[in-house]
C-alpha cells in the first residue's frame, strides 16, 4: 500500500496543474477578450464622434441654404405638411397589441 502513495500524490499533483492551467487560460482569454472590446469601442466612439461632427457641418450648410430660400417656401401654404398631421398612436396599438 505504501508503495503507491508517490503515484497518488503525482496524479493529484497532475490533475492540480491541470485544473490551474484551464483556470489561467480562461483568465488569460477573459483579459484579451476585453482588450478587444475596449478596442472596438474605442474604435467606435471615435467614429461617432467623427460622424457627429460631419453632421453638424452639413446642418450648418443646410441651414445656411434654407435661410436663402425661406422666403421662397415662406409663401407657399404649408397644409398637409409639418408635425400637425400625424396623430399621436398609443404604443399598444402601434404594436398591435390587444387593449
Amino acid at each position: 500500500m505504501t508503495e503507491g502513495i508517490p503515484i497518488i500524490i503525482l496524479a493529484l499533483l497532475g490533475i492540480t496543474l491541470f485544473v490551474l492551467g484551464g483556470v489561467g487560460g480562461f483568465m488569460v482569454y477573459l483579459a484579451e477578450k476585453s482588450a478587444a472590446v475596449s478596442h472596438a469601442e474605442a474604435e467606435n466612439d471615435r467614429l461617432l464622434e467623427e460622424e457627429e461632427a460631419a453632421l453638424a457641418v452639413s446642418n450648418v450648410r443646410s441651414r445656411a441654404a434654407g435661410h436663402a430660400t425661406l422666403s421662397h417656401h415662406s409663401s407657399h401654404s404649408r397644409r398637409g405638411h409639418g408635425r400637425g398631421r400625424h396623430r399621436s398612436v398609443s404604443p399598444r396599438r402601434r404594436l398591435n397589441f390587444p387593449d
